[in-house]
């Protein structure tokens, strides 16, 4: 079941669902049916983002996800599962087409994976099943390993840097969810022997009663 959180597609940034704090030289604007941050200073670069209000629970039980489409990446974009500034997940996109991911652990910092894509803009995913955490671009796995932040509950970050020379980086489509695709699938693949089962009888049946004509 997917759930849009923010499609950005009333072009009135929505406080109700969104923490902004706005730093020099950038302006926060939904337009264009999208997020986007915008340089307006000088020579230089700052980075900035928004944070969602509502916290998400990634438990073990199911499959969960955020994710978020990257249009622009500015410098460099990134879709963040925050718990507090000391213990995140991150993955993002660079300006040189570069996916990272990383993640910081009682204030300390570990980079996971690096790969080059030649993309500045794309689905970036992040997603929990039983005691693992994974990553995703475009819908493919890059990334997986054990959850280790100290708690499943998280608040979506959307997070740029953008300067005189890449002035823009814009997000769209923020969503969360619950991926019971996979167990409805396992469970019809358990199934297919009784399904087999059922149309070799229904043959046999067939053929018995043609020889008893």
């Amino acid at each position: 079941m997917y759930v849009t959180y923010d499609d950005f597609n009333d072009n009135s940034f929505d406080t109700n669902k969104w923490v902004y704090y706005k730093v020099t030289d950038i302006e926060l604007y939904e337009r264009n049916q999208r997020l986007e941050f915008v340089w307006t200073g000088g020579t230089g670069g700052a980075g900035n983002n928004v944070k969602s209000t509502k916290v998400f629970d990634l438990r073990a039980d199911k499959e969960y996800e955020i994710s978020v489409t990257v249009i622009e990446c500015g410098m460099g974009a990134s879709l963040i599962a925050l718990v507090n500034e000391k213990n995140y997940y991150s993955i993002g996109l660079s300006r040189e087409g570069e996916l990272g991911v990383s993640v910081v652990v009682d204030g300390n910092y570990y980079p996971l994976k690096s790969m080059v894509v030649e993309k500045t803009s794309g689905r970036l995913t992040i997603g929990v099943s039983n005691s693992e955490v994974y990553f995703k671009f475009d819908g493919d796995e890059v990334y997986r390993e054990t959850y280790r932040l100290p708690s499943r509950s998280v608040n979506i970050m959307l997070n740029c840097m953008v300067s005189n020379t890449e002035p823009l980086a814009a997000f769209d489509d923020v969503g969360y969810t619950i991926a019971t695709e996979a167990q409805i699938m396992q469970t019809i693949l358990s199934l297919i022997p009784f399904f087999i089962l059922m149309i070799i009888l229904t043959m046999f049946s067939s053929l018995v009663r043609t020889l008893m004509k």
